[in-house]
């Protein structure tokens, strides 16, 4: 049986192309894959299905990644959280910022990279 059977991934991302590819990856070695478009469909998504991470783009419209990550903190301090964003974290950027994620990966995404992080590969 492989390791990801049954891991819930949740995907948010306002660019909805650059979610498909990666939902069927996932799917393909065996996880439950939900995405949202925004983090209002995200949070909406995390109170009724609780995934065990959530892949969240830093830029999303509205409420930021950063500010997504830290809700989903307050409602599930165990879930892994990690940002993908097109740019790496700022020099400047405190702990205290970067503590609410977990992992933080640069785009384009190495799936090698993800597959280590869930211990997929």
């Amino acid at each position: 049986m492989n390791e990801a059977d049954g891991l819930r991934v949740l995907l948010v991302d306002d660019v909805v192309d650059a979610l498909e590819p990666l939902q069927m990856l996932l799917a393909l070695r065996g996880c439950e894959v939900r995405s949202a478009s925004c983090a209002d469909a995200a949070l909406a998504i995390e109170k009724v299905w609780r995934p065990d991470v959530v892949i969240t783009d830093i830029g999303l419209p509205g409420m930021d990644g950063r500010q997504l990550a830290s809700q989903l903190r307050a409602l599930d301090p165990h879930v892994v959280i990690i940002a993908l964003s097109g740019t790496p974290p700022p020099s400047d950027w405190n702990s205290a910022q970067t503590a609410m994620f977990d992992h933080y990966l640069v785009k384009p995404l190495n799936f090698t990279q993800l597959e280590a992080m869930l211990g997929l590969s």
